[in-house]
């Protein structure tokens, strides 16, 4: 990690501290200076963070651009895990230390879907696809993306 870094990292540990202990001091005066209150039955916010002993972000719920999306990150804060539904389709995609997707399980607007079980910087991959009423199909591809056997159900 350079010193940029580190110097990044601890800006962000000081400034979500400070954030957190103005609200723990909110919280606590309002406390004292009203009734109490039963707790709500909802909470509202676009986002959530869980954070790790030494504030790194470790998982996060918060909306995309069309819907919710939890992602599950390493201790670098690199994504590993990307539960999603929106408009276009839902999905949960497990990925390796180096960012490239591992399995991949889908199911999309157009009526498809399918797992897909990639090999090492996702070259190569064991894919098993279904589309609407139609027969679904196992295909397995090698590292360059060419198929190399396609197993389909007959109608």
């Amino acid at each position: 990690m350079t010193v940029e870094q580190r110097i990044s990292k601890l800006e962000r540990t000081n400034s979500r501290s400070t954030v957190a202990f103005l609200a723990l001091l909110v919280t606590a005066v309002l406390g004292l200076s009203s009734s109490p209150r039963p707790p709500s039955d909802i909470v509202r916010a676009q986002g959530f963070q869980l954070v790790d002993s030494s504030g790194a972000v470790r998982a996060e719920l918060r909306m995309g651009s069309q819907g919710p999306h939890l992602f599950l990150l390493d201790e670098q804060e690199r994504k590993r895990i990307d539960l999603y539904h929106d408009d276009d389709a839902s999905g949960l995609y497990i990925y390796d230390h180096g960012g490239d997707t591992r399995v991949g399980l889908a199911y999309f607007a157009h009526g498809g879907g399918g797992l897909a079980v990639h090999g090492p910087e996702g070259r190569g991959a064991s894919v098993l696809y279904m589309q609407g009423t139609g027969p679904g199909r196992v295909s397995f591809y090698d590292s360059t993306g060419v198929e190399l056997t396609r197993l389909s159900v007959a109608e």
